[in-house]
């Protein structure tokens, strides 16, 4: 896919909505700020999400879903690891005991990453944790300082010593609308998206890589797949016009029918209904 849309020079972005949150953008403005406003040399990342949410219909089967809840759901929190702290050098990682034993594939896992220059990651996702509520929390520590967030939150909390501050964000939108308006904005600039397909690919390769670890119980490298030499810019020789017409689909229409509004289909509708209202240049 990756391939086939540089060749003909049309846009090719990933909806990982993660990578546009306003949380996520305002921590890495102060992660890159070099003075004492910043926190210092990346040391660790902990990322957590646990909720509690019996996997159902095709969720429940390796063969439809290519894994467990983490192909489905943790694939979001890989891309923030990789968004605050790199591509995982090394992964180590371990299934949580099953709780919900009609699902073939996992409902929790932990993983252990080493990152670039010696810091760590770790990200504990879990969909059999007991709880009332979904809870989602990151921690970025420093030489200097602690930055901490919820994803879908509109603060960043800066802590150095006895000394918290809280830094406003802009309201979350779960991060759809920037999503959507960074796709419409490199079809206008005739750029490369922000999340374009070789990081979606990124992530899928960590995923599988995690796979790997918690199967075999061993220490896993990550293949940072190659890929052709990147330009950042579409070809005007080969730039072809695609009008999408998607709003009626059949496809849109069956899923919305069969598998009800969720928040995914959601945003795909909303990004068809954008697309069809005016750019023409775009591959989903």
């Amino acid at each position: 896919m990756i391939e086939c849309a540089r060749s003909c020079g049309i846009n090719l972005m990933v909806a990982e909505n993660y990578r546009f949150l306003p949380a996520l953008d305002k921590a890495l403005d102060v992660m890159r700020t070099a003075d004492e406003n910043g926190i210092g040399q990346l040391r660790s990342i902990r990322i957590i999400c646990e909720g509690y949410r019996a996997p159902s219909n095709w969720r429940r089967s390796l063969r439809r879903t290519g894994g467990g809840v983490f192909i489905d759901g943790g694939i979001h929190f890989v891309n923030l690891l990789v968004s605050l702290g790199g591509f995982p050098e090394r992964i180590s990682a371990t299934w949580l005991p099953k709780v919900f034993k009609s699902s073939e594939g996992e409902d929790g896992i932990n993983i252990l990453a080493r990152l670039p220059n010696g810091a760590s990651g770790t990200v504990l996702f879990s969909r059999a944790t007991n709880i009332s509520k979904t809870r989602q929390h990151v921690t970025v520590d420093g030489g200097r300082g602690r930055l901490t967030f919820i994803p879908y939150g509109s603060e960043v909390i800066l802590e150095k010593g006895a000394t918290k501050r809280k830094i406003r964000t802009s309201k979350s939108y779960r991060g759809t609308r920037k999503m959507v308006r960074e796709f419409q904005e490199s079809i206008i600039e005739n750029r490369e998206p922000l999340m374009s397909g070789e990081k979606g690919l990124d992530d899928l390769s960590i995923v599988l890589a995690i796979y790997k670890s918690a199967e075999s119980l061993t220490e896993v490298t990550p293949m940072n797949i190659p890929l052709r030499q990147r330009t950042g810019t579409l070809s005007k020789q080969t730039q072809k016009p695609v009008l999408i017409k998607l709003k009626h689909s059949p496809l849109v229409q069956f899923c919305f029918k069969h598998f009800g509004a969720s928040s995914h289909l959601y945003r795909l509708k909303h990004l068809f209904n954008l697309v069809n209202s005016g750019l023409r240049y775009a591959a989903c």
